[in-house]
């Protein structure tokens, strides 16, 4: 889901068909030919993850008639929800469905009327016979109502605008936008992100009104009165969060790409289809402009379009947010407009297509397991945008978007967020990715991303970090990447950058030590992160050399002898990592010389450090504003180098000091003398 808000090389990929484990379903397209080939590879049993209900839905068939009206619409039909038991017999079957504006007025299982209750957005259902392991049933659930709007959650009535920016109630819309759990607001489900099935959506509206959903047209009939019966049928597994209709009188338009079908790696025609009013068409065409090339790009970094024997589509809804309903993008009406960005000159709203198309791999065709791993889904899109913009304009095109999503502070965690959809997830999630990109490479990382996704056991199945954490491991073992892993394994990556909520920062002191410069680079030891980092050493007259190193602990100095007239020192100078770098101006060492102290203020450590160009005897003592002596916090022979040592705030007894100023007096043996304060706050 999207929030209103050079040249690369890409990796070859091998399709490997899934040959088992597959359900044949019957159903026609328009045409009347049979969509036996339609094959859908079965469900892990249990999936991952399932704690709630011991149930997995095996399809969905959804019969709709729904009346539009400028303020709300009526919704009337039947659903039937085909379940099995998974791991113990069932008595009852619960259903999630909103109370809200929502009545249900009959059940049946396998036809026979059954017992309910509809009770705290639930529907149990009390099955006539017990349901044994791995036993179907199909539950038909009559209901109808106005549906009540719930923003972000759940079914929704939006109107478009006309010419003149004003609400046109000739022309309204009936959209839904379920995720993360809104799909009970408009029907009957399972409503979690890892049980899916196959789906049949039949609505029947008023005539001049055209259905887009997931999937293939499989009916369109005028019924009389000026109504008409459109149906869709998807047929590989979603799950209830991306079950969605928008309902308008739309125009459409289409065209054809070539794109690889996962199952049988054969070349096919795969339709795109464009829904959008009138008045917003000519804008609707021109940011769409570049869909086909977008698809054709993203399947070469990362394997097969999973939906390509069936199609892909997008249908403008007038919403804030956009989102990557299978097959069926629902485009917030914000995301269209003619001109181009700064940054390049394509369509300004092209990042938006990217984005909700690269979710048709990562989101849809693998989706999370659980709501709090959503960074498997928004992260991966969000760079799918950077990566798009430097295929097509380029890697500074591509960048000045990376550093749009640099801004903010990113409060909370990226697996486990605060907020499911704050820039945590999307901005810094892609930050990640771009960020593993340094680690292993681009094309070892797109390699990575592929294999993840034509992996046989994830396609179309539920999928957690470690999935893709093993990918990228396996990628850097088969590609010699030995530096890249410790003790094989990625965790001192994945673990800081998605499990904490922080971000390493860096204190960076040049100083050159008898014709070599040697940077000492030190971070908070709680909170240390294993980087690789470029170091760029700038030189008088205005050329640069750059140094790959790893950083590896809290504290570590880097020499490179033989260097002379550096100018100044950057850390990370293609801004390629999350990182806070202060760096010092270049010592020279021909003097002492006494850092000022950080952190100032500080509570309960400061950190002192000092430059010594030579072996000395060195003294440091610290003193309160009395002028008595607290605590000497070094006396001994120290070789020539940069020092650092760390005062905890305690007196030489080990009694905590108290808030207020102090003056740490350096003395070395040759008479060197300097004073430096720092204020103790509590």
């Amino acid at each position: 889901m999207a929030l209103a808000l050079g040249a690369v090389a890409f990796p070859a990929y091998v399709v490997d068909p899934v040959q088992a484990g597959v359900c044949v379903l019957d159903h026609r397209d328009l045409d009347g030919q049979r969509l036996e080939k339609q094959a859908v590879p079965t469900k892990r049993v249990p999936p991952r993850e399932r704690n709630d209900r011991p149930m997995d839905v095996r399809m969905v068939a959804l019969d709709l008639t729904i009346v539009p009206d400028p303020n709300d619409a009526r919704l009337d039909g039947t659903a039937d929800i085909t379940v099995a038991a998974t791991t113990v017999t069932l008595s009852e079957v619960v259903l999630d469905l909103a109370n809200a504006g929502l009545s249900v007025s009959a059940v049946r299982v396998d036809g026979a009327a059954a017992n309910f209750t509809h009770e705290s957005d639930l529907l149990t259902v009390t099955l006539p016979s017990a349901l044994a392991p791995d036993v179907e049933a199909t539950i038909s659930v009559d209901y109808g109502g106005i549906p009540e709007r719930s923003g972000l959650q759940g079914y929704d009535v939006r109107l478009f605008v006309d010419e003149d920016s004003f609400p046109d109630p000739t022309q309204p819309v009936v959209a839904t936008l379920s995720e993360p759990d809104g799909a009970r607001g408009w029907w009957p489900c399972h409503d979690t992100p890892y049980d899916a099935s196959p789906v049949e959506l039949s609505v029947v509206a008023p005539e001049a009104f055209v259905l887009a959903a997931p999937g293939i047209r499989t009916q369109d009939d005028l019924l009389g009165g000026g109504m008409r019966r459109q149906t869709w049928f998807m047929s590989k597994p979603i799950p209830a969060y991306l079950v969605s209709l928008a309902l308008a009188n739309y125009e459409t338009w289409s065209e054809t790409v070539t794109l690889t079908d996962f199952e049988s790696g054969q070349l096919v025609q795969t339709p795109i289809e464009y829904y959008s009013p009138a008045i917003e068409r000519a804008r609707a065409e021109y940011t769409w402009q570049n869909t086909a090339e977008i698809l054709t790009t993203f399947e070469q970094m990362f394997g097969p379009y999973p939906y390509a024997d069936i199609k892909y589509g997008m249908a403008l809804f007038m919403s804030s947010f956009a989102m990557e309903h299978p097959t069926m993008s629902s485009m917030g009406w914000w995301s269209v407009s003619l001109g181009s960005p700064d940054e390049h000159d394509g369509p300004s709203g092209e990042w938006v297509v990217a984005h909700e198309a690269i979710h048709q791999w990562f989101g849809d065709a693998v989706r999370v397991a659980r709501w709090g791993e959503i960074w498997l889904n928004e992260g991966f899109a969000s760079y799918g945008e950077i990566l798009w913009n430097e295929y097509k304009y380029g890697y500074e095109a591509a960048k000045v978007r990376l550093m749009f999503k640099r801004q903010g502070n990113y409060q909370g965690t990226v697996i486990d967020p605060d907020q499911l959809f704050g820039s945590t997830v999307y901005n810094k999630g892609a930050w990640v990715l771009h960020q593993l990109r340094q680690v292993m490479g681009l094309e070892n990382m797109l390699l990575a991303m592929s294999n993840y996704m034509t992996d046989p056991a994830l396609r179309h199945q539920t999928v957690t970090t470690p999935d893709f954490q093993g990918h990228c491991e396996q990628v850097a073992r088969d590609q010699g990447l030995t530096k890249v892993l410790l003790n094989d394994s990625l965790d001192w990556f994945f673990e800081p950058w998605l499990r904490s909520d922080a971000r390493p920062s860096l204190r960076v002191v040049p100083f050159q030590v008898e014709g070599t410069l040697r940077v000492r680079i030190t971070q908070n030891p709680a909170s240390a992160f294993r980087l690789p980092q470029v170091i760029r050493l700038n030189f008088e007259g205005g050329t640069f050399e750059d140094h790959t190193v790893w950083i590896e602990s809290a504290d570590q100095t880097f020499d490179f002898p033989g260097t002379q007239n550096v100018d100044s020192v950057q850390v990370d100078p293609n801004q390629d990592w999350l990182i806070n770098a202060a760096v010092q101006p270049v010592l020279a060492s021909s003097t002492v010389q006494f850092l000022p102290p950080f952190p100032n203020p500080f509570n309960p450590e400061l950190n002192v450090q000092f430059l010594l160009p030579s072996p000395e005897r060195v003294r440091v003592e610290i003193y309160d504003v009395r002028g008595r002596r607290v605590e000497t916090l070094i006396d001994d022979d120290l070789p020539e180098d940069l020092h650092r040592f760390t005062w905890n705030g305690r007196d030489g007894e080990g009694s905590a000091a108290a808030s207020g100023v102090y003056y740490f007096r350096l003395t070395t043996a040759s008479g060197f003398e300097a004073v430096r304060r720092a204020t103790l706050l509590k």
